[in-house]
């Protein structure tokens, strides 16, 4: 999810003011066809490195292929490569994706051997509102190259509108997809060269991600249910007490999920995107710890800072662990703080390999025992982001 101020603003706007759908005069069958989807894909180089799976609308007329921001007619596979910047006299050049459509078998088929050559490892990325594909295509890429992660990195792009306007149509696309995402989750545990996924999903995407991992559950054994082991959920934009009552009864709970499942979620007092999302929905998301207490806040007395709440867990619930990184936020508004500070990517970077919780987190005052918070000093070497050029 891309920052959400204008749309704050835009709230007191007529009906009339918000961003709809417009296909245009151009039949979608035109765009399914012509010289930039080729049935099999050219030859994939070591420039497409990462796996793209789509159910955006391509447009195929002009060679290289475009994704829309409209709904496809089916779900597509290919393969991505960081974003190119097109030179044009801007500080910060725009960006083009770059990726190749495949035949379906042929991706399942690269799928399988790249995990099989990478112990099994796998890596899941849902994106959130507001994002089009350079966007999400640079953050997953980001997300294999920050972190070392050598396994490969598959991408889920759904057409979210990439407009700050169209939120409620970005809402109502990620529940359209969450059929669609959920199985191309259970395929993936299905392979028998998968053995270890990692999901990440940021804002929105959560909305997909957390569908998927109980129909995961529920339609398959422990053993390919156990595949799904490690879950992240950055700044996820999702409905703070569902996600508890899911957590209590099916996401952890230890008749109906995989033992040793983790979860971890990334959220701070200082997500402004998630805030608003607040404002919208009337109840607090998970992406932000504000209490859900308006008495309590119009007592706040002036100058204190805002109480930050989080949710109590029964003992028999194990495997969340919540990262504020309210201390740390200096990303987009707080919105990106897991791979965009140094510290949230450094802790993301030690979540993401599953070993010890990097060493910067420190206990919340007050708060449960997996509430932690983040170090603006401890060192970030685990995380590979490169230095920001001198200005």
């Amino acid at each position: 999810m891309r920052i959400l101020v204008p749309l704050a603003a835009a709230l007191g706007l007529s009906a009339c003011t918000i961003s709809t759908v417009n296909y245009g005069e151009t039949p979608w069958t035109e765009y399914i066809e012509g010289p930039g989807c080729p049935v099999t894909g050219p030859a994939i180089g070591a420039d497409l490195p990462h796996f793209l799976v789509t159910s955006r609308l391509p447009d195929c007329r002009s060679d290289p292929a475009e994704l829309t921001v409209q709904r496809g007619d089916q779900i597509r596979y290919g393969r991505f490569g960081r974003p190119e910047q097109l030179e044009m006299n801007m500080r910060k050049p725009p960006e083009r994706a770059r990726f190749a459509l495949q035949e379906e078998a042929e991706w399942w088929d690269q799928l399988s051997a790249a995990a099989r050559a990478n112990d099994g490892k796998l890596l899941i990325y849902v994106h959130g509102f507001n994002e089009l594909l350079p966007s999400t295509t640079k953050d997953a890429a980001d997300m294999a190259s920050f972190t070392g992660f050598e396994g490969p990195v598959v991408h889920y792009s759904w057409p979210s509108r990439g407009e700050v306007l169209s939120y409620t149509v970005d809402e109502n696309n990620a529940d359209y997809e969450e059929e669609y995402f959920s199985a191309i989750v259970n395929n993936i545990a299905s392979l028998p060269d998968v053995t270890n996924i990692t999901l990440v999903a940021h804002s929105m995407g959560a909305r997909l991600a957390i569908p998927a991992i109980e129909h995961l559950d529920r339609s398959n054994d422990r053993p390919i249910a156990a595949k799904l082991g490690n879950v992240i959920l950055a700044s996820p934009d999702y409905d703070s007490g569902l996600f508890m009552r899911k957590l209590q009864h099916r996401l952890l709970n230890p008749r109906k999920a995989p033992a040793g499942r983790r979860i971890t979620v990334y959220t701070s007092r200082e997500d402004i995107a998630v805030g608003l999302s607040r404002l919208i929905h009337g109840y607090a998301r998970l992406g932000n710890p504000k209490c859900d207490d308006p008495v309590a806040e119009r007592n706040r007395p002036s100058g204190e800072k805002p109480p930050r709440c989080y949710p109590e867990l029964p003992g028999q619930v194990e495997g969340l662990a919540i990262v504020d990184t309210t201390s740390i936020s200096d990303s987009n508004n707080g919105h990106n703080d897991f791979l965009r500070t140094r510290s949230g990517c450094a802790d993301f970077t030690a979540v993401v390999h599953g070993g010890p919780a990097w060493p910067g987190r420190r206990a919340m005052p007050n708060a449960p025992g997996y509430v932690w918070q983040l170090s603006p000093t401890a060192g970030t070497g685990i995380c590979r982001m490169p230095l920001a050029p001198a200005e």
